[in-house]
């Protein structure tokens, strides 16, 4: 399959929710007006899909921004950053930062989460789709600033 088919695919997919990254060795840049200070999270843009950007604990991390329960933009709701998680505005369920995992009920479906690779003020990231929990908690999916 060409490059232009996977890109298209790709969108398609994100327009159903899905990831618009096509490869996923991968990387791509998030569009972000600024990274997120120590605490904060912001929304960007990766192609079509909304990403959401946490700086815990002076380490970044990227998310897909839509709760997987209700589509609640997460970077809407409340960081839990001693906890690891964010919580969704709509109904207060919530997800692990590093992982996606869901946390608190009434999520029970991962969110899409990303390896990150920081380039000054790029932030770069790829899915971490097809990683062991271990090769995650290894990476942290994060980046240090």
């Amino acid at each position: 399959m060409n490059r232009d088919r996977m890109r298209e695919i790709g969108r398609v997919r994100a327009h159903r929710g899905g990831s618009a990254v096509t490869a996923e060795d991968e990387w791509q840049e998030v569009e972000i007006d600024e990274i997120p200070s120590q605490g904060e999270m912001i929304a960007g843009e990766l192609g079509s899909t909304s990403v959401l950007v946490v700086n815990m604990r002076g380490t970044l991390y990227a998310l897909g921004n839509l709760c997987s329960h209700e589509n609640g933009w997460l970077d809407m709701g409340t960081l839990w950053e001693a906890e690891g998680q964010v919580e969704c505005p709509m109904h207060g369920g919530r997800f692990e930062v590093a992982t996606g995992h869901p946390a608190v009920e009434p999520c029970t479906v991962p969110v899409q989460a990303y390896a990150v690779q920081r380039n000054g003020d790029r932030l770069l990231v790829r899915p971490m789709t097809g990683m062991t929990e271990g090769e995650m908690e290894g990476s942290g999916g994060g980046v240090g600033e």
